[in-house]
């Protein structure tokens, strides 16, 4: 036991390095100020949104239009119409000039959505005709934030045509509540899970738990990725600096050298599980995909769509036995590769199992998928831990402990090839020829 504690030891300190602890710590760090810069943004954006607006026609109608948007959150600032108006201008010139004086004053107070309420709005909304209102969009830059000004001129308009619409209907209709005339079916939604149901919409709840579990396999296929990439990288390394000779010729149980490395990399894989979980959950608290509280909230706890103790505990065993399929299968390739540049081209099959199930569950609904498609999906180990939340939420324990069982199994087949490769002299020289051909001679 002592030996294998001192193999463990050793096979920690070999990755553990700066190489390894640097990027992860730049990660948490750049995930941390990126959640940081993302909160802050998003707070601006529940803001009041500013908006220029110059009111031409001064009607009541255009005053209550501005009231609403007001109510909306809106914050409007009003540009007055006398410095506007131009002596003997004809009415073309005198649109140009108020145009020009919009967007000259939308940019020098930075407002990025302006707009102009024509005279003659509000009686040609009492008569029940169309009315056109010019808008105008300062747009600086083409990146995320820009979409932002669309969103408030939309806002802003789909605000005044529900207001004018509800009035229009009122007068039409002689009264009433204009709501019923726009919309006369009412959805009253039912979410059903398993036994349990709630009165919320499918949309809350798959938006509810896409929330919960979606940076889960992303960090999933970057903790197995590292882990099986060092330890098949550990094992090349070895060979090519002939420390390997030197350990098998060693009084230590060749098994134990099995067990070490991966215990070595398990632990390590375990511990950046942790840093990245770390760093991204600062990023998802900083994009606000915390979703839960209020009415949301009692529904996913009426539906059971709340991860308890045992379920922590049922996702944790999944992932930790996902990793070890993974290192015990990086073990295999690692002892087939002759040096460290050799094992990304070994890995790649490894890196297409773990592609193939991440991919797919991720757009194939796998309860009505062709029996095929799932028997390829069940037979990579990994597809039950990308599924692990899901089922949790879903309360699919079977599937789960079927899960753990395969990947178990999974693993045990593996733990037994590597230990007879280790255990031959085979390790030495075993090697990979890709296509290459002896030269005939004469």
């Amino acid at each position: 036991m002592h030996k294998l504690l001192t193999l463990i030891k050793k096979e920690i300190r070999e990755m553990v390095t700066w190489q390894v602890l640097v990027p992860a710590l730049v990660m948490v760090g750049l995930f941390m100020f990126i959640g940081n810069v993302l909160g802050k943004e998003q707070a601006k954006a529940k803001a009041p949104q500013e908006v220029l607006v110059v009111n031409n026609d001064n009607s009541t109608t255009s005053r209550a239009m501005i009231e609403v948007l007001k109510k909306s959150n809106f914050k409007v600032n009003e540009l007055g119409v006398a410095p506007l108006m131009v002596e003997g201008a004809t009415a073309k010139e005198r649109d140009k000039a108020i145009a020009d004086a919009t967007i000259s004053q939308a940019k020098e107070k930075n407002i990025s959505v302006a707009m102009i309420i024509p005279a003659g709005f509000g009686v040609g909304i009492d008569n029940f005709k169309p009315q056109k209102i010019e808008t105008f969009t300062v747009m600086k830059n083409f990146n995320f934030q820009s979409s932002q000004t669309k969103a408030i001129l939309d806002a802003a308009v789909a605000s005044f045509n529900n207001f004018l619409s509800d009035q229009m209907i009122s007068k039409k209709a002689g009264g009433g509540v204009p709501a019923d005339y726009k919309n006369p079916i009412v959805r009253a939604d039912t979410v059903i899970i398993g036994e349990r149901q709630a009165a919320v919409s499918p949309g809350q709840v798959i938006g509810f738990v896409q929330g919960q579990a979606t940076f889960v396999p992303i960090i999933l296929f970057v903790i197995i990725t590292l882990a099986a990439t060092m330890i098949a990288t550990a094992v090349a390394t070895e060979k090519e600096n002939k420390t390997l000779e030197t350990l098998l010729t060693a009084p230590v149980d060749r098994r134990h050298i099995i067990i070490a490395k991966m215990a070595g990399a398990s632990t390590v894989a375990l511990i950046m599980a942790g840093v990245y979980i770390l760093g991204f959950g600062y990023y998802l608290k900083g994009l606000g995909a915390g979703v839960g509280g209020g009415q949301l909230g009692e529904a996913a706890a009426q539906l059971g769509l709340v991860i308890t103790p045992s379920g922590y505990a049922l996702i944790g065993i999944t992932l930790f036995l996902g990793i070890l399929c993974a290192l015990s299968m990086a073990t295999v390739i690692g002892s087939f590769a002759q040096d460290a540049k050799g094992v990304q081209g070994l890995i790649s099959p490894l890196m297409i199992l773990l592609m193939i199930p991440y991919l797919l569950l991720l757009l194939v609904d796998i309860s009505t998928a062709s029996p095929m498609l799932k028997y390829l999906i069940y037979a990579i180990p990994f597809s039950y831990t990308f599924m692990a939340i899901q089922n949790v939420f879903l309360q699919n324990y079977q599937l789960l402990a079927f899960g753990i069982a395969y990947s178990f199994l999974f693993f045990t087949v593996f733990v037994l090839i590597a230990g007879k490769i280790f255990s031959s002299d085979k390790i030495i020289t075993l090697k990979l020829n890709f296509g290459r051909k002896r030269k005939q001679v004469g």
